[in-house]
């Protein structure tokens, strides 16, 4: 259960990031951190790939 929790968490906040980077790329970020969240993006969803490998 926690590695399939784990795989739809990575993925459901590597989404946040990817349009928090959109929101960046746009200049419409409400946040002066929004740059360093949207980079998280990557880890999580490779977080997220490395364990549905290991799940399937």
């Amino acid at each position: 259960m926690n590695g399939i929790f784990t795989l739809f968490f990575s993925f459901k906040v590597a989404g946040i990031c990817q349009g928090i980077l959109g929101r960046v790329r746009d200049g419409t970020a409400a946040s002066e951190f929004a740059i360093q969240m949207g980079k998280r993006a990557k880890m999580f969803a490779d977080l997220g790939w490395e364990k549905a490998k290991k799940i399937s």
